[in-house]
């Protein structure tokens, strides 16, 4: 083959792979070491032909223009002023590790197929589970999302307080259903229709002015959902809502769950990187008496997206209720057939951006990121209060800060929104919660400093004068 487009394996293409693979790297450190100079959010262009298949080769001076065209094209999450979503940009061996991960193309299907990591995945995932306190027992496994985390932990969940894996849920009396906050993620209706639930398996529960899950009317509804011939098997407890980031009650929903016998899952999808801090684990406190737990680190732990975890209090049991051998891998050891107890089947070794960045930081260093987005999000709050301009949907538990300006229309707040944009350099969301549009900022992006916060507050300021 005269091209690079593989590597050879003796050495015949290595000059010119490496070519291609330093043009690469050059191309990234150009685009995000001067991601401050260009907007948060790019201006939107065409690009003809650009997804032409052609049947011969484009040249690489095409390719490369291209690439430099889809980066430019892309969010631009490295720049300080981007705190609109919950991701941030990742971090320098997050990016080393994804390209490590594409080019070793270990398959955690099976033991065979990834035979280091699928020994290295099970013990991360261990480690992970005691940060939760999920105890002795506990242990793990990666994927691709919290979706799929979420909708793993509901089919166990089902399976151990309802059925077997074997025979479903045919002839069952009474309809299974979920409980969850009525600010939970949408996720779990997903799961649930996946499940043969339908979206009302997930019975909403009423979230107080603060978005945290109401425990009176969670013992209520268990109550009326059994009267109704229904057979509630799970209670979800949100640690991080997706709109105002907040935690619902852990300690409470722990409680009647164990009163009514429910398995408890915890989507800390986003709250959950508060485990990694002594100043704000305490958010955290009753987690460990969950059940399972969801965690995603293309989040707050600034992986490459998408990467997620799903933890067992008991993985043992949490094996048994969700597994399906694989009968074309190696059955010499079972147990490290990762892809027997997961959702997924082929997948990629996510462990290796993880465990690269993790060690790479260290995680004090991920505690004080915790920490210091947090002091920003206080900042940001504090300052939108002097304006007083501004309402808020309740208090903060994380560093996500939602607002709009008193007395003003959704089309209001996409005017804001923009102005914010073009003349402070800050990307906020818009999202749709209890009836109307709120200005959101999640700080996670590590560049985010005071300047930052202090420019979108006098922004703010300066609008609302023009105004």
């Amino acid at each position: 083959m005269e091209t690079a487009a593989f590597i050879d394996p003796r050495g015949n293409t290595r000059a010119h792979a490496r070519e291609l693979l330093v043009r690469t790297v050059d191309l990234l450190l150009d685009h995000l070491a001067d991601a401050a100079s260009r907007t948060p959010s790019p201006e939107p262009r065409a690009f003809p032909n650009f997804f032409v298949l052609p049947e011969t080769p484009l040249t690489e001076d095409e390719l490369f223009e291209r690439a430099q065209f889809v980066l430019r094209q892309s969010r631009n999450l490295a720049h300080p002023g981007y705190i609109g979503n919950m991701e941030s940009m990742p971090t320098t061996m997050a990016v080393a590790g994804t390209m490590l991960m594409a080019a070793s193309k270990n398959n955690m299907l099976a033991e065979e197929m990834a035979p280091f990591l699928t020994d290295v995945e099970p013990a991360v995932m261990r480690w992970f589970a005691g940060r939760f306190g999920l105890g002795a027992n506990s242990g793990g496994g990666m994927l691709a999302c919290g979706t799929l985390a979420n909708l793993q932990a509901l089919v166990t969940a089902r399976n151990a307080r309802l059925t077997n894996s074997r025979n479903g849920l045919w002839g069952r009396q009474r309809s299974p259903v979920v409980l969850a906050s009525e600010s939970a993620h949408t996720s779990l209706q997903k799961a649930a229709m996946v499940m043969g639930l339908g979206t009302s398996g997930v019975i909403p529960v009423h979230a107080d002015e603060h978005s945290r899950m109401d425990i009176d009317d969670l013992q209520q509804k268990i109550r009326r959902s059994r009267d109704a011939g229904q057979e509630p098997f799970c209670v979800v407890a949100t640690a991080g809502t997706t709109i105002t980031g907040n935690i619902d009650p852990l300690p409470a929903i722990a409680r009647v769950a164990a009163e009514h016998g429910l398995w408890l899952h915890t989507d800390a999808v986003y709250g959950g990187a508060l485990a990694f801090s002594k100043t704000h684990r305490s958010k955290l406190d009753g987690i460990e008496q969950s059940d399972s737990v969801s965690f995603n680190l293309h989040k707050w732990a600034y992986l490459a997206t998408t990467s997620s975890m799903i933890l067992f209090k008991d993985i043992g049991a949490a094996h048994e209720h969700f597994h399906v051998a694989a009968p074309y891998m190696n059955a010499a050891s079972p147990s490290k057939n990762l892809g027997e107890f997961s959702l997924q089947g082929s997948r990629q070794a996510d462990i290796i951006p993880l465990l690269l960045s993790m060690q790479h930081l260290g995680m004090a260093h991920y505690a004080r990121l915790v920490d210091t987005r947090i002091e920003l999000a206080e900042h940001l709050r504090r300052g939108l209060e002097q304006t007083q301009l501004v309402e808020f949907p309740g208090a903060i538990d994380t560093n996500i800060v939602c607002f709009r300006p008193h007395k003003s229309t959704d089309a209001h707040c996409a005017t804001l929104q923009n102005h914010l944009l073009k003349k402070a350099e800050v990307c906020l969301t818009l999202p749709h919660y209890r009836g109307q549009r709120w200005l959101k900022a999640d700080v996670l992006n590590p560049f985010t400093d005071e300047h930052t916060i202090d420019r979108l507050t006098a922004s703010l300021s300066t609008w609302e004068c023009a105004s």
